[in-house]
């Protein structure tokens, strides 16, 4: 019997992505990579935000990565700066992914940067022969991996695929599907049947991850974590005495911020157990053992509190070059489905 290692810890140079049944070789700059610390702390973060503790839905960022990088090696197998903008991609997520993002007025797209701009990544990549600024400029700018437009690429397809998959609303096996895909410049292209398929992936991850119950579920930890950064300020305030303004109350959060945005899932939800504040302990017991009392509510309900979904991902594959709602009536009406879950929802904690 054949036995395939599945531990992915890039040791050899085999490795096996599960998900697309793919054995991939990586090359000395990719093992290295994927062996560094950046990248093993994304094993720890959830790639579904705070949705991951009440969800069948936990893979990590690490997961996705791997996924995101097998793509690339599939699809593009000869272009090593697009191999390595896939594995070092994600890298400056915070705890959780994006839950807390939008608390701090932080982006992982810059913290990303950022990341990459340092060591140990930077010295890795110029190592081998890549340039750090070559990687981010991939990143920002479009490419088979990430872009602008409104139709598929690499990173967004594994998001929508594992998705779906560790939900069961998939209506194909991903494994299947990424072998009849092809890339129309930057973007998926196939069949129709197919994107179809991937279509029903992108909606039902749009319809699970955009549920008011989910964005609750971010919004009890956004609240948790800026309500411990505020408890940090007071402290600094009180131990500092009453000559300290108000700007080295903000630079005190500000610190105990960008020190939360390096962390894991796990120190993180350690770090918000030390604290002792009633506030910050009740909203992390909902959020760990008391998630059903999330309801949701009318505007003016006593206790609710206020989530928007700014935008849904309404991506979708070409087919035969072609935009698939312009060759699909039925899948224009799905993307309009999904446009139409921008909005604002209301919840409250049930006693």
């Amino acid at each position: 019997m054949d036995i395939i290692p599945v531990q992915q810890t890039f040791e050899i140079t085999e490795v096996w992505e599960p998900l697309y049944r793919m054995r991939l070789k990586a090359a000395p700059f990719e093992q290295e990579l994927f062996q560094s610390a950046p990248l093993r702390r994304l094993k720890h973060l959830h790639h579904f935000g705070a949705g991951a503790l009440f969800s069948p839905v936990t893979h990590s960022r690490y997961e996705h990565t791997v996924g995101v990088w097998a793509l690339v090696k599939h699809f593009f197998p000869e272009d090593r700066e697009l191999r390595a903008a896939a594995i070092v991609h994600d890298t400056g997520h915070l705890p959780f992914s994006h839950s807390i993002e939008q608390a701090f007025g932080l982006s992982h797209h810059h913290m990303t940067e950022e990341m990459i701009g340092s060591s140990p990544l930077t010295t890795i990549l110029i190592r081998h022969g890549l340039s750090p600024n070559r990687i981010i400029g991939l990143l920002n700018g479009d490419s088979p991996l990430t872009h602008r437009s409104d139709f598929l690429g690499i990173d967004h397809l594994d998001s929508f695929l594992r998705d779906t998959h560790m939900a069961g609303r998939g209506t194909a096996h991903p494994y299947e599907l990424v072998r009849s895909l092809r890339f129309h410049g930057h973007f998926v292209d196939t069949d129709e049947k197919t994107a179809v398929h991937l279509l029903n992936a992108i909606v039902n991850d749009n319809l699970i991850f955009l549920q008011p119950q989910f964005l609750a579920m971010d919004d009890l930890l956004s609240r948790a974590v800026k309500a411990y950064c505020s408890e940090v300020a007071s402290d600094s305030f009180i131990t500092s005495g009453d000559n300290v303004d108000n700007v080295y109350c903000s630079a005190s959060a500000s610190a105990a911020a960008r020190n939360i945005a390096r962390m894991t899932d796990y120190e993180l939800l350690c770090l918000l157990q030390s604290c002792s504040a009633p506030d910050i302990r009740e909203l992390l017991h909902v959020l760990l053992a008391e998630p059903h009392r999330i309801v949701l509510c009318e505007a003016h309900a006593p206790g609710a509190h206020e989530v928007t979904v700014r935008k849904a991902y309404c991506k979708q594959p070409l087919v035969q070059g072609l935009p698939l709602r312009d060759v699909n009536p039925a899948a224009r009406e799905a993307l309009d489905r999904v446009s139409a879950l921008a909005g604002t929802y209301y919840y409250r904690i049930r006693e």
